[in-house]
């Protein structure tokens, strides 16, 4: 069946672009070549902005009742050897909403949570699944409409399957196949040598816990490249934290990444807590910081939108869902 947009791509930045499409009348389908759904904290803050839009999306009061205000204060250890207390700091100060400004302050939702509200709302008033195991190989332009070659991954192996759709829309990362199929440059730079070591971790015991009232817990000393905090995550019934490591090099970021009790060793040299027991590694991985933007942001009837289109700081992910919007137009 034909639709009026295909998506590759089943992160924030497809769902929320589909959601988008669907209340605007539109049909989509979307795509996604992992077999299942992405695990993880990874980028859980959501600004005004978004919030903004999720409220035009009408899935406001769902997010605002799964999700936590963002970390309102830091506690500082400088080093497990100097016995200094530890320094407290605001990390973000809470604002009053005005008439001008009325949903001011940030709020934190773990991006798989994130993902299966959007998806959940998809489903649940549209009738659209997101089609996993989908793997967008290629497609050829034609005056009326794309025509894309889809490999899907089934009990019995891979089988080709042609989609057909009035436009395209490349939400499929940073590495994204529909920007590089399209020929648009990504220009910009990556810093290897300041990798850091990211992922989500449980705590079993400890004095580290899901209503930790400092929000934000660091140890170390950023400038000297050893540094890591930790931010309980408010998962019911986990005990479950992200965590933050900076590294010197990207050798080292790799080194840490390379097994669970590389990662709680290293935890344990930085804090000086031999203490904190560890439970379930959810995920890891190793971030490089990237600041990239393609040249234009699609060719035809085809289109770039989120990562695909720009990386950048976390800060700075929050365009993502605003280009979406300008693409949806």
């Amino acid at each position: 069946m034909s639709v009026n947009v295909l998506i590759v791509g089943a992160g924030p930045t497809g769902l929320s672009l589909a959601l988008l499409l669907l209340r605007s009348g539109l049909t989509v389908r979307i795509l996604e070549k992992e077999s299942q759904f992405h695990i993880g904290e990874r980028g859980a803050g959501l600004h005004p902005r978004t919030l903004e839009l999720y409220k035009f999306l009408g899935i406001l009061p769902a997010l605002l009742s799964q999700s936590a205000t963002s970390p309102r204060n830091l506690k500082y250890f400088s080093s497990p050897e100097d016995g200094k207390p530890p320094r407290y700091a605001p990390f973000f100060e809470p604002l009053d909403d005005t008439p001008s400004k009325p949903m001011i302050n940030d709020r934190m939702l773990g991006q798989d949570r994130h993902e299966k509200l959007l998806r959940d709302r998809i489903f649940d008033d549209y009738g659209v699944k997101i089609e996993l195991g989908a793997e967008h190989h290629s497609f050829e332009q034609h005056p009326g409409g794309i025509v894309a070659r889809v490999f899907k991954t089934t009990d019995t192996g891979k089988v080709e399957e042609v989609a057909t759709a009035d436009w395209l829309v490349g939400a499929d990362g940073a590495r994204s196949t529909v920007r590089k199929q399209i020929g648009l440059s990504f220009l910009g730079e990556s810093v290897s040598e300041m990798a850091s070591v990211t992922g989500d971790i449980c705590i079993l015991e400890g004095s580290l816990t899901q209503e930790h009232p400092d929000g934000l817990t660091i140890w170390g000393v950023f400038s000297s490249g050893a540094a890591m905090w930790m931010r309980p995550c408010l998962v019911p019934g986990k005990n479950l934290f992200s965590f933050y490591i900076q590294c010197a090099s990207e050798m080292k970021a790799v080194e840490i990444s390379s097994s669970r009790q590389a990662l709680i060793e290293r935890i344990h040299e930085l804090t000086g807590r031999n203490d904190i027991e560890f439970g379930e590694l959810v995920w890891m991985g190793v971030w490089r910081p990237n600041i990239r933007m393609v040249d234009k942001f699609g060719s035809g009837r085809v289109f770039v939108a989120g990562d695909a289109a720009h990386v950048h700081s976390p800060n700075g992910a929050q365009v993502r869902y605003f280009r979406d919007n300008q693409v949806k137009w």
